[in-house]
């Protein structure tokens, strides 16, 4: 009986030092309450991140050729639909960018480092203070989405153009063309996002990119584009943490 009451004392107690801080976050200033998280599990292959602060190191994922690029063969129907479906509307789309393989991100990540006078030929390593312009201009090998063979990169121009012209492609330009908000609104429908929302630099960490689509599967994409997220925030929702650095967004309270 003695026992019994000293652990309603203690359950007590737990709830009285718990209020407080539930109080402070129910009344923080824009807090959202997501609604309860798909049932996807994150350690799966749609959840592979890359980005600038984890690579996947040398990935070679089996890869299927997608209007002479390539994706991971398990998202290239997916993204062969969301292609269609945009040209059924009447746009013209082009893929410009889709997986691309250790040898070919070393080589490009490279020459555009040694054209802003960051790269050091002879540790051949990415120099302090290159970070800003890396962010704007290229990934290390691996740390890229375009590593993965979940993601790629549309325009409305044609293939040739594109080949010719790559670093236009990610001008911020592309961001209104009609391709692109049509894709941007209907990509969760094959189960792609927009991997880099303009409103969350300051969570992935780098220079927005429009006309980039990753591939997480139908559920995952419609949660994360329904509820303004980005794919840091929608990953540490289920705890997953990148270099011991969790992405929540301080304005988003996760379900219970």
């Amino acid at each position: 009986m003695k026992m019994k009451r000293i652990l309603i004392l203690l359950a007590a107690l737990c709830l009285l030092l718990t209020l407080p801080c539930a109080r402070a976050l129910a009344e923080k200033p824009g807090a959202i309450e997501l609604p309860p998280l798909p049932d996807v599990d994150i350690t799966s292959w749609e959840f592979l991140y890359a980005g600038p602060h984890l690579g996947v190191g040398r990935y070679h994922p089996h890869v299927a050729n997608v209007e002479n690029q390539y994706m991971d063969e398990r998202c290239a129907e997916a993204t062969i639909d969301f292609l269609n479906a945009a040209r059924e509307q009447g746009f013209e789309v082009y893929m410009c960018t889709a997986y691309r393989n250790w040898e070919y991100t070393t080589f490009w990540y490279e020459e555009e480092m040694r054209k802003y006078g960051k790269f050091d030929d002879e540790y051949c390593h990415f120099l302090p203070g290159a970070s800003y312009e890396a962010a704007k201009h290229g990934f290390a090998a691996g740390c890229s989405e375009h590593s993965t063979g979940l993601a790629f990169d549309i325009t409305d121009e044609s293939i040739y153009w594109a080949d010719m012209n790559y670093s236009n492609v990610h001008d911020e330009t592309v961001a209104d063309t009609p391709v692109c908000k049509w894709m941007d609104k209907h990509c969760a429908e094959y189960g792609f996002i927009v991997r880099y929302p303009e409103n969350k630099k300051e969570v992935y960490g780098m220079a927005c990119y429009p006309g980039h689509y990753r591939y997480v599967g139908k559920e995952a994409a419609q949660y994360i584009m329904d509820n303004d997220l980005c794919l840091e925030e929608f990953l540490a929702l289920y705890g997953k943490t990148i270099r011991g650095v969790n992405y929540v967004n301080e304005y988003v309270v996760k379900a219970q």
